[in-house]
């Protein structure tokens, strides 16, 4: 499997959003891999989580919240949702197969 690159920076719903690798992040007095924070426009992804398989999925579990978010989806506060639709794109992306020299 391939890995996926976790960007800088995205542009989501008109908004650039950057991808902030920090040491903790604290959310209702609990600590969290990540976060999607929708009136900060961001996302903050916590450095030594795991393996860059768990990074990648943490990453679009916050992507799924903030792309659920920007179309004002009441799903993005669904932790079962999130997590799920997460973990099935995430096997989408990593088994694609791609024709070489095919059309991009």
């Amino acid at each position: 499997m391939r890995a996926l690159k976790i960007p800088v920076r995205f542009m989501q719903g008109g908004n650039l959003i950057p991808v902030d690798w920090v040491d903790q992040i604290t959310t209702q007095g609990l600590e969290t891999d990540g976060m999607a924070f929708y009136s900060d426009t961001k996302i903050q992804l916590k450095k030594n989580m795991g393996s860059d398989s768990y990074k990648e999925y943490v990453f679009l579990h916050e992507l799924t919240h903030q792309i659920l978010n920007t179309i004002s989806s009441p799903m993005r506060s669904n932790e079962r949702f999130v997590s799920a639709f997460a973990s099935a794109l995430h096997q989408a992306l990593k088994t694609m197969e791609y024709e070489e020299g095919g059309e991009s």
